[in-house]
């Protein structure tokens, strides 16, 4: 996962900082395309992570580090980043040892005072660039499920190595494979109500294959469009557009134009019609029990409407979360979570790093009978690897929860 941090700092008079220079500290530290400049005792400094985990461990690991660097620099007001476009934004200080941090979504202040010094010449500009280079993750895809009367049980084990890179700023491109390695399913296991096939988990899978672009220009609202191939079978577009009313409640909306699509054989197949989808969603962060409630409704990947309620406790980086659906007219529920199972950083070696998955995330389907899974019930287009309730979840107040917590040595 990439992040970017935009963090105040001083314009060439960072002379109170120790003999290395802020910029190498960071590149040291495996931060890439750094921008940096200085205010008398505050810090401006724009840099992307591909090294740390979770979303507020690479500002906690920056800030520490500045901080010791620089003992002068007091305040920081920070802006993160992923893909060059901002998440967040971070007023911090330091007094006595002490951090206090606040979040908000408020990023063009920041961008403005950044792109003003840029323009005076008085700053470092894009150090260690990142543009093309290349991470390799290697996921794994693991399928179980007892929604046949044949078996005790079906299983399908495969590995999808991520190959991503970013050509330009909000860029990312994505290609996906899925590969099996064993499994215990019959041909005709493989075959949804429709007649298509589901991911099969006997034959090599393009999966996906996409290019994104990023739309928004400040951390209020986010605005992607996807192209190409997606899990499972699917060929089209997707879009998912949103806006953060203040800092505890947002509102969203994914759409999505897909056809069905199979490589079978060495031919690719794809079917006339297109599927359309449109899901709403509302989500409401409280901080004093860090739990995370989502409504999300509309018309599903496969034609089915329906609703669906999230309940989500978030414990640092790890979440833990029931949830309910009605979609199909069919009812279901079940339980999901998502916990780190990398270490807390990978740096990168040269130009491309091969990595494993930051968070392992996984849902229980508590029904799983022909009528649920046969139909697709309530299943969106899922564009991109790696996107989880943890590895992903920019809301500003659980990021100032813990990135406070973490930068006073309250979690590691």
């Amino acid at each position: 996962m990439k992040i970017v941090v935009l963090i105040m700092f001083a314009i060439f008079n960072c002379s109170s900082c120790s003999a290395q220079n802020p910029e190498s500290k960071l590149k040291e530290l495996g931060f890439e395309n750094v921008d940096l400049t200085c205010i008398g005792d505050t810090m401006y400094l724009s840099v992307e992570d591909p090294v740390y985990r979770g979303t507020f461990r690479g500002a906690g690991v920056a800030l520490k580090n500045l901080s010791l660097l620089c003992p002068s620099i007091h305040c920081y007001d920070v802006v993160v980043k992923e893909d060059n476009v901002d998440k967040y934004a971070i007023s911090a200080q330091i007094e006595n040892g002490h951090w206090r941090v606040e979040v908000d979504y408020n990023s063009s202040r920041v961008n403005e005072i950044i792109r003003s010094n840029m323009n005076t010449g008085k700053a470092v500009r894009n150090y260690n660039k990142s543009v093309g280079k290349v991470n390799v993750t290697f996921y794994p895809i693991i399928s179980f499920s007892n929604k046949v009367t044949y078996k005790l049980f079906t299983y399908g084990v495969m590995l999808a190595p991520a190959i991503e890179t970013s050509l330009w700023k909000g860029n990312r491109v994505v290609v996906q494979p899925i590969l099996p390695l064993f499994d215990n399913y019959d041909v005709f296991d493989n075959y949804d109500w429709y007649g298509e096939r589901l991911g099969d988990f006997s034959h090599f899978q393009l999966g996906s294959v996409t290019i994104q672009q990023d739309l928004a220009d400040n951390a209020k609202w986010w605005g992607r469009v996807y192209a190409g191939f997606f899990h499972y079978n699917n060929l089209g577009l997707n879009a998912d557009f949103g806006y953060h009313l203040n800092d505890r409640i947002d509102i969203g909306v994914k759409a999505s134009a897909t056809r069905w699509q199979d490589l079978n054989d060495g031919k690719l197949w794809v079917e006339d019609d297109v599927k359309y989808s449109a899901i709403l969603s509302l989500s409401y962060y409280e901080p004093r029990t860090s739990t995370e409630l989502k409504v999300t409704g509309g018309r599903y990947l496969y034609g089915d409407y329906g609703a669906r309620l999230d309940g989500i406790c978030h414990f640092g980086e790890y979440s833990i979360g029931l949830y309910a659906i009605y979609a199909g007219d069919e009812y279901n529920g079940g339980f999901h979570f998502s916990i780190p199972v990398a270490g807390k950083a990978q740096k990168r070696m040269g130009f491309v790093s091969l990595r494993v998955p930051e968070f392992f995330d996984w849902e229980y389907s508590l029904v799983n009978n022909y009528e649920w899974s046969g139909k697709r019930c309530g299943q969106m287009v899922e564009p991109l690897p790696a996107r989880n309730r943890s590895g992903n979840y920019w809301q500003a107040r659980y990021v100032q929860s813990y990135l406070q917590k973490y930068l006073n040595g309250e979690v590691e």
